[in-house]
């Protein structure tokens, strides 16, 4: 079973939701200060090492920090590394 996989049962099993409602929203996950893990993003908007900003169902998530660059980008997931300084939701 994959560690997302494990998340989203032990999510559901805390909440009144519904698995499929669940999965149908977006995901972020803030490890320390070097990671980043985005799930159910919408496609990346802009990226420099300094700030990348990721387009989400409710609105733009701006990442901001040092070296930043991303670990894994794939259609559901995206995870960003470096060092991480402030992460903000700007809602549409």
């Amino acid at each position: 079973m994959l560690r997302s996989e494990r998340f989203w049962d032990r999510l559901e099993e805390a909440s009144d939701l519904e698995e499929a409602q669940l999965h149908r929203q977006s995901l972020v996950e803030i490890v320390g200060c070097r990671r980043v893990l985005i799930e159910q993003h919408c496609g990346v908007k802009a990226y420099s090492r300094e700030k990348i900003i990721v387009r989400m169902k409710y609105g733009d998530l701006h990442i901001c920090g040092d070296c930043l660059e991303f670990g894994r980008m794939s259609r559901e997931q995206l995870i960003i590394r470096g060092e991480i300084v402030s992460v903000t939701l700007q809602r549409r």
